[in-house]
């Protein structure tokens, strides 16, 4: 993940994890959505 976002690497972690809870929480969807979708591509 950090490889491919780089210097954004630290926030694509915390993003990573905001969505998981947010999709636990069913809060945070589109932001899980596009943390996985910038990260992975």
């Amino acid at each position: 993940m950090t490889e491919v976002i780089g210097r954004d690497g630290d926030w694509a972690g915390v993003m990573s994890r905001d969505a998981d809870w947010g999709r636990s929480h069913g809060q945070g969807m589109l932001i899980g959505q596009e943390s996985h979708a910038g990260v992975k591509g």
